[in-house]
């Protein structure tokens, strides 16, 4: 089992998590059926992020940004930590007080409901991710 942050696309809420750490956890968690781990510094740590890879195929909301505010990745994240071996584990609480203190945001996108209306929705996002 894996301790992280869960950033989940199409939300504006952003949880900590335990994952299982193994494939079927991610596409579960992700709501995919592929990923891909990315190793990031998030201000003075280095992390990873699995991510949900048919995010741009598939036309998801971006939910993590530069520094500078650019869009990197689309679709859900988990954000973890990897030890010498490469191996995901559980991200440290320093790590994860940071991030979720200092990185984190929201971004406002219209969407269409069921009915056919438009209406003003929030999106969870990181902020300063370096790679």
């Amino acid at each position: 089992m894996i301790k992280g942050i869960l950033i989940e696309e199409g939300k504006d809420l952003v949880r900590v998590e335990t994952l299982p750490g193994d494939l079927p956890g991610y596409y579960s968690a992700l709501d995919c059926s592929c990923i891909d781990i990315a190793s990031v510094k998030i201000g003075p740590f280095v992390v990873d992020l699995v991510l949900d890879d048919e995010g741009l195929l598939t036309q998801r909301r971006p939910t993590i940004f530069s520094g500078d505010r650019r869009p990197m990745y689309v679709g859900s994240v988990f954000i973890c930590s990897v030890d010498e071996d490469g191996r995901e584990v559980d991200l440290p609480d320093d790590a994860m007080s940071y991030i979720l203190g200092e990185c984190m945001g929201y971004y406002s996108y219209e969407a269409e409901t069921d009915s056919g209306e438009r209406e003003l929705r929030r999106q969870s996002c990181l902020i300063g991710v370096a790679e």
